[in-house]
């Protein structure tokens, strides 16, 4: 590929942390940090707050409590977000729905106490918790590139460039959080990261959500109360038959045994996690305009789908489709520690614990297999800081599923509630790294616990 060189200066705005990504880890980064009293700015590529809850149309919010469902796991800034949505009526609270509902697809496993919500409302609710936090948010502004620099083996982020309508900018800030979802931050300041799994570095398949209405839901609902059992580990998937039945009569190709609807918070509006695309790179430009191309012309064929063999679903109509496909994986970084499959599995304990989780690993197979849903051997399994901290970079941190795990055991983090949880803990400690003045890396783990525990956070073995 030919290439040029640009140079040019730069304005420079400073601030202290920039938290960069305005999804769910990103919202609750800048939020934290700002309420821990420094300067903090908010970078957002698109015109919105929300990342794939809103732009994706990724919902519900999955579970958020323990294995047995009996105590909320993720709490702080996401209960805080979630309540005042349900006051707004644009959510429900987790509390409230037990699994095996419509809210839940009708699922048990990892689905109960998930969060039905609007987006529109979730919109609005976070630019208000930012603004009231004093986070101040660039929407419209996509991060470019960073500049840094090194010394003794360090290297440091000296300015991030973005890109808005009057042109080129520059950010100047003491710490910076990735929480782009792709470690967009970190791959370009140096950091290590790797892709996919081990063996090939094939990535989870790319889902375009879509919104339907005018569906008899009573009629669906009813039908698969006498058809189905709840889904639990090891079951098949709903309407299997029907999928069979379609690729025989009308060359039915989405290719997904399966199909996962979700009702909304409107009777008779449901949303499809249905569509699939394999072989896509979500770093990759044109693997993502062909994933979205891809996805629609899926959406369209899960509609004919709908129509001719889903009771209650006859006169369906399509309400909206996501405007941005919903990746599953590409970047991990590596860290400080490499949060594995066993580590979830058998609930490791970690002294420097900053999130509880209990969602099962979920692994949507890049080769277009069953892929792999399976509960964890405890009630919870944590998420370490070390996690958060990258190799190499000394002021920057990451949260959201490109923290540093394997591929096995990013099907269990990516989950919306903990990149809440783990944005929090990021945020927090950039606050606390940069009022001590010290890297966060060496920054007291039991002093950012404290912090989080008063803030609302649920580590039961902390003492703020």
């Amino acid at each position: 590929m030919k290439t040029v060189t640009l140079t040019r200066e730069l304005p420079v705005e400073e601030t202290e942390v920039l938290v960069i990504g305005g999804g769910p880890a990103g919202i609750a980064s800048a939020i934290a940090s700002a309420r821990n009293g420094v300067k903090t700015i908010l970078v957002e590529q698109s015109g919105c707050l929300g990342g794939m809850a809103t732009l994706g149309l990724v919902g519900p919010f999955m579970s958020c409590f323990s294995a047995d469902g009996k105590t909320q796991l993720i709490r702080g800034i996401f209960d805080e977000l979630v309540r005042r949505m349900e006051e707004r009526g644009g959510a429900i609270h987790p509390s409230k729905i037990p699994g095996g509902t419509p809210f839940a697809s009708f699922y048990v496993l990892g689905h109960d106490h998930v969060t039905p919500f609007e987006p529109e409302i979730l919109k609005m609710v976070a630019l208000e918790m930012c603004e009231e936090s004093g986070v101040k948010v660039k929407l419209y502004t996509p991060f470019l590139d960073t500049i840094t620099t090194s010394s003794s083996g360090k290297v440091r982020i000296d300015e991030v460039v973005t890109a808005n309508k009057p042109g080129l900018r520059a950010i100047r800030a003491e710490r910076i959080v990735d929480c782009t979802g792709n470690g967009d931050v970190a791959a370009s300041s140096g950091v290590p990261v790797n892709k996919g799994r081990e063996k090939d570095k094939k990535m989870q398949p790319a889902t375009l959500f879509f919104r339907v209405g005018n569906v008899d839901s009573g009629r669906l609902i009813s039908f698969v109360r006498k058809t189905y059992e709840p889904r639990i580990m090891g079951s098949t998937g709903y309407f299997m038959e029907h999928v069979k039945r379609a690729r025989k009569e009308i060359g039915y190709s989405v290719p997904r045994d399966w199909l996962s609807i979700y009702q909304t918070m409107k009777w008779d509006e449901w949303l499809a996690n249905t569509t699939r695309v394999h072989g896509i790179d979500g770093t990759n430009v044109d693997d993502l305009t062909r994933a979205h191309r891809e996805g629609l012309r899926q959406v369209f064929e899960v509609l004919e789908f709908l129509r001719k063999y889903i009771p209650g679903c006859e006169n369906v109509e399509l309400v909206n489709v996501a405007q941005q496909i919903g990746i599953r994986e590409t970047r991990r970084i590596q860290g400080e520690y490499v949060l594995t499959a066993d580590d979830v599995y058998n609930c490791k304990d970690f002294e420097d614990v900053v999130v509880l989780f209990a969602f099962p690993v979920d692994i949507h197979d890049p080769e277009g297999g069953g892929g792999m849903f399976e509960g964890i051997k405890g009630n919870s399994f944590q998420v370490p800081y070390r996690c958060l901290l990258p190799l190499k970079v000394e002021n920057l941190l990451v949260a959201g599923r490109c923290i540093s795990a394997t591929h096995e055991a990013l099907g269990a983090i990516r989950e919306m509630p903990c990149c809440f949880g783990m944005g929090e803990a990021a945020g927090t400690a950039a606050a606390l790294s940069v009022k001590k003045a010290i890297p966060p890396k060496e920054l007291n783990y039991q002093t950012l616990q404290k912090n989080l525990v008063k803030q609302g956070a649920y580590l039961p073995d902390v003492t703020p």
